[in-house]
C-alpha cells in the first residue's frame, strides 16, 4: 500500500539580525541551466535575534554562510567588509537557503 505524500514541510518562521564579514561574492555557477541569483559568502560575527522568531544562524557564528540576495539592482559588497542585514533561511526538511533584501545591507564601521 502507497502511503500518502503530503508534501514538503516548510521551516518556522525565522529571521536573524546578522552581523558578518563578507568573504566574497558567490560567482555564477558553471550550470547553465540555472540563472544565477547574486550571494555573499559571509563570516557570521553575531546572530541577534529578532522578536520571537527562530534565529536560525545563532548557531553559525563564528562559521561562513551564503546568503542570496533578492532586491533590484543588487550591488555587491566587497570582500573584506563588514555588513549587518536582516536574514531568513527558506526550505524545508529537504534543504533550503538563507535569503536577505539587498536594499537592507548596513555597512558597518570600525566604530560600530
Amino acid at each position: 500500500m502507497d502511503m500518502p505524500n503530503f508534501g514538503a514541510i516548510p521551516v518556522a518562521p525565522n529571521a536573524s539580525l546578522v552581523t558578518g564579514t563578507v568573504q566574497w561574492p558567490a560567482q555564477p555557477g558553471d550550470d547553465e541551466d540555472k540563472p544565477w541569483k547574486p550571494a555573499v559568502t559571509l563570516l557570521v560575527h553575531k546572530a541577534r535575534d529578532i522578536g520571537d522568531l527562530a534565529n536560525f544562524c545563532a548557531d553559525e557564528v563564528g562559521g561562513v554562510i551564503s546568503v542570496t540576495l533578492r532586491g533590484r539592482d543588487v550591488k555587491l559588497p566587497r570582500p573584506g567588509t563588514e555588513i549587518r542585514l536582516r536574514v531568513e533561511f527558506r526550505g524545508d526538511e529537504y534543504g533550503g537557503n538563507y535569503y536577505a533584501n539587498a536594499e537592507d545591507i548596513e555597512f558597518i564601521d570600525d566604530d560600530d
